[in-house]
């Protein structure tokens, strides 16, 4: 299978935005602003956030931004960001956990209508000259 550069990042990114905001929704500012407060706790963010969107030594928050929003979703080794909701002027990312992806099974849906089944016997009349010829052979 060929490599995706785009999935290894992500998975980094996953892991280390989950390690520095746990289930917490944070802005693109809150990571850019951890990565720069803690460098040694949060070394793996800086350096994933700086691979991402690094631009003359700086982090571009908008092109962070719509790499995460280009990426929410996209399950990589169990995790996913989701878009928070909320009235904030910008959005927030909380890393969600998968516990599991199910394949999807075929659904029986019932009918509304009901069946209503009538027997009766049949006459000669119900039946085509063509098989008449047939049935006097066996009845």
């Amino acid at each position: 299978m060929a490599e995706d550069p785009d999935r290894e990042t992500l998975g980094r990114l996953l892991k280390a935005w989950q390690s520095a905001f746990g289930k917490t929704p944070a802005m693109v500012r809150d990571a850019v602003q951890q990565s720069a407060v803690s460098p040694k706790e949060r070394q793996e963010l800086g350096e994933v956030l700086r691979e991402i969107a690094e631009e003359r030594g700086e982090i571009n928050r908008r092109k962070l931004g719509w790499w995460i929003k280009r990426h929410a979703g996209r399950i990589v080794d169990g995790r996913r960001f989701v878009r928070s909701s909320g009235s904030r002027s910008a959005e927030a990312w909380p890393v969600d956990v998968v516990e599991s992806v199910l394949p999807v099974s075929s659904v029986s849906i019932p009918s509304k209508r009901k069946s209503v089944s009538v027997t009766r016997e049949k006459s000669k009349a119900d039946v085509p000259a063509s098989h008449q010829a047939q049935l006097s052979l066996f009845g």
